[in-house]
């Protein structure tokens, strides 16, 4: 985390700051972030989809890239450096409407449940980090899916 801390440009938001609440409450719950679970990809795929079918940019400007480094011991920092998208502050709320509304209900359940799947959380995992999320204040709507 602390490679992306102040790496996105002044007047920006980036999707992996934005999530570390996300991804600290995963990591009490037990889940191991490294090379194979790094959810700001999932949310910045989704966010990015979003942001271009409802033509945001032209509601809160344009999206610009920004240099971000994986540590030297994920497989992804052969590629270094990389440039994601970071976002006008202006579309802030409207970022954490999405994910509090949209995202998390209806995204990343299915998000932790392949990551189940492929070895990288544990079985029941995604219950757990879900009943965790919830408690922290998040969509009740996590506890049973989309609702």
């Amino acid at each position: 985390m602390s490679l992306a801390y102040d790496s996105v440009p002044d007047g920006y938001f980036s999707i992996f700051k934005e999530i570390a609440d996300i991804v600290v409450t995963l990591i009490n719950g037990g889940a191991r972030i490294g090379d194979e679970f790094v959810p700001d990809i999932s949310v910045g795929q989704h966010w990015a989809k979003h942001w271009a079918d409802n033509d945001l940019a032209r509601r809160f400007g344009d999206r610009r890239k920004y240099s971000h480094s994986y540590p030297e011991y994920f497989p992804q920092s052969a590629s270094n450096p990389q440039y994601p998208y970071c976002y006008p502050d202006a579309a802030l709320g409207e970022f954490r409407r999405w994910i509090r509304e949209i995202y998390l209900p209806e995204k990343f359940p299915d998000y932790l449940k392949s990551k189940e799947r492929q070895g990288a959380l544990p079985p029941s995992f995604s219950e757990l980090a879900l009943a965790a999320l919830e408690a922290r204040g998040k969509p009740k709507a996590l506890a049973g899916g989309r609702g």
